[in-house]
């Protein structure tokens, strides 16, 4: 009976130290670096004057009968655009551009 007891506590010891992190409370801490959105020196962007929201409201007009699946803001040729997704009820997919600027749908300069 004891030399169980001794067994069980060397294996939870052999257990313990095999730990690879250690307790939450002592673990350190280390701030992680802040992701690289831009070149060092240089502003950032101002805020697109149409946004998310509106690209979304103004695709969905664009292509009725459509609904938006995804919408990501881009620069296309220096101009900032939103690149959105659409799908209708038949799975048919299409792909629109918006100015993020102005507002304005742009044709699809170049198609699948």
């Amino acid at each position: 009976m004891i030399f169980r007891g001794v067994c069980a506590l060397v294996a939870l010891a052999a257990l313990t130290a095999c730990s690879t992190a250690p307790p939450p409370d002592t673990a350190p801490t280390v701030p992680l670096p802040a992701p690289a959105t831009q070149a060092p020196g240089q502003p950032s962007p101002a805020a697109p004057k149409i946004d998310r929201e509106q690209a979304r409201k103004l695709a969905e007009q664009a292509a009725p009968g459509f609904r938006v699946t995804a919408v990501d803001l881009d620069t296309d040729d220096g101009r900032r655009t939103w690149d959105v997704d659409l799908v209708n009820d038949r799975n048919e997919r299409r792909d629109l551009d918006i100015d993020a600027e102005t507002g304005q749908v742009l044709p699809d300069l170049d198609p699948d």
